[in-house]
């Protein structure tokens, strides 16, 4: 900042006649002099402030007051952030919901590649809803479950999901299973590979997949697939045969 006030004022004019090098010196002298008894507050002017004295600093005849550091370089070094000193914080990856169902229509999506991201399981509906049912219980309720296989997918906003599609039972020799789960696992397979979109078609009663025209890698996650799936099924993991989802397909609840 320049000081303008009489005090300075007088000082210039008195050493008017001298160089350009005499008057810096001598006005610094002179200045911090006058500043050691009165400390200019340049946030509150016309006060007076008898705190520690103001830094003066003479650059290109100008004079510069810098009130709360005892120098310009060490206030540098003080508040200044270097560049190679910015260190970027590590970040842990946390998830805190997961869909659970296939991909929502027009929504682009791909498929986790590696197969340690799914995995066949045995599901338990009811009222509208998908349970992941334990081995310790699968024998006991058998014909009630469906074994499905579990893909995990994120779409372009990096939102996750789980989608559990059909797969043919052990002892099935055929193999068959239903078109809407056939296309499905052809449509997963695809996306393991590229982006796409599915749609359903009521006609032929399958999924139509859509590949976009684009492929850029997605940011996949690196979290254990197992707790992916816990967050995706939250409650409705089912473990003994005392639960009340258990009790209400086999009718033992109100009995």
């Amino acid at each position: 900042m320049k000081i303008t006030s009489p005090e300075v004022m007088e000082i210039v004019e008195e050493f008017d006649s001298f160089t350009g090098t005499d008057l810096a010196e001598s006005v610094e002298i002179e200045s911090s002099q006058m500043l050691a008894a009165t400390h200019l507050d340049s946030r509150n002017s016309g006060k007076e402030d008898f705190g520690s004295p103001a830094n003066i600093n003479i650059q290109n005849n100008i004079i510069v007051v810098a009130p709360w550091a005892s120098s310009v370089p060490s206030f540098i070094e003080q508040f200044a952030v270097r560049t190679s000193q910015v260190i970027a914080p590590q970040r842990r990856e946390v998830l805190h919901t997961i869909d659970l169902g296939r991909p929502k229509p027009k929504t682009y999506f791909r498929v986790h590649p590696d197969g340690a991201y799914s995995m066949e399981v045995m599901i338990l509906e009811s009222g509208g809803e998908q349970y992941i049912v334990s081995k310790s219980i699968q024998e006991e309720l058998g014909p009630e479950l469906t074994k499905k296989k579990l893909f995990l997918w994120i779409t372009q906003d990096g939102n996750l999901g789980i989608w559990p599609i059909k797969v043919p039972k052990l002892g099935n020799s055929k193999g068959w299973i239903d078109p809407w789960n056939r296309s499905a696992l052809k449509a997963a397979k695809l996306g393991m590979s590229a982006w796409i979109t599915i749609r359903s078609n009521q006609n032929l009663k399958q999924y139509d997949a859509f590949q976009a025209s684009w492929n850029i890698e997605p940011k996949l996650p690196t979290m254990d697939f197992g707790q992916i799936v816990m967050l995706a099924f939250e409650n409705r993991i089912l473990e003994t045969m005392d639960d009340p989802v258990v009790k209400e397909v086999l009718g033992e609840l109100y009995c």
